[in-house]
């Protein structure tokens, strides 16, 4: 079971590691400690918070960053199979990357989500059939997706809340108390997990930042993601 624990936020400047949606590896340096990282809808494998993170643990692990699209089918096949080559020390998720760092066969391996969408089904109604820009530049090349009818309807076939207790105590949660996207949604989803399981630590609620980490949601990401790394080196 992870514990709580403190740890420092040094910032070291490392060059970014790229994992192509044709799983294509470059670049790789298989001795290292591998970090998987899981990036938010519309988002992708050059999102800023990519970036950041290899600014903040790049010289200690690589980071990987696989390239998702909007079907949960593809997105958690691909997850799941770099999960299994690659065994990686931590699993990240944000937003969207949240439910499927949530949903992914994740084992034993200790999973951080930071404002996760635990409802997709009735979150992404809004942008059905819209044709959406992409917030960062894509490795596929895209520019804009649209969200179909079919691939809403296969997020039905996931429970997030029976995914989570089954997996409670390698779970670490931050949620943003100041949610322009989910609202206090991802917030009662949790507080009822952990009243049905009575986890202590699952997440932490902060009011500082918003959907996408701004203005002090990475620093509390990362103090969470130390604690965690922490807690296993010391296993």
């Amino acid at each position: 079971m992870l514990k709580k624990t403190q740890s420092s936020n040094k910032m070291t400047k490392r060059r970014y590691i790229k994992i192509k949606e044709s799983r294509s590896y470059k670049n790789r340096n298989r001795n290292r400690t591998k970090l998987l990282y899981i990036h938010g809808f519309m988002s992708g494998a050059n999102s800023y918070t990519v970036r950041r993170l290899i600014a903040r643990y790049g010289h200690l692990y690589e980071i990987l960053s696989p390239e998702l699209n909007g079907d949960p089918h593809y997105s958690l096949s691909l997850i799941n199979s770099i999960i299994a080559k690659e065994k990686p020390r931590l699993i990240v998720g944000s937003s969207f990357g949240g439910f499927y760092a949530l949903m992914c066969e994740s084992g034993d391996i200790p999973v951080v989500v930071v404002n996760p969408c635990v409802d997709p089904y009735t979150h992404l109604q809004r942008y059905l059939d819209q044709v959406l820009t992409y917030h960062s530049k894509r490795d596929d090349g895209s520019s804009t997706y649209t969200l179909t009818r079919p691939v809403l309807e296969r997020f039905k076939e996931y429970d997030v809340a029976e995914k989570v207790r089954s997996k409670v105590d390698r779970i670490r949660a931050l949620l943003s108390t100041n949610d322009e996207v989910l609202g206090d949604s991802h917030c009662q989803f949790f507080k009822q997990i952990a009243e049905e399981t009575d986890s202590e630590f699952l997440f932490k609620t902060d009011g500082r930042f918003g959907h996408q980490l701004a203005p002090n949601g990475f620093v509390l990401l990362s103090d969470m993601i130390d604690n965690v790394l922490e807690d296993l080196r010391g296993a």
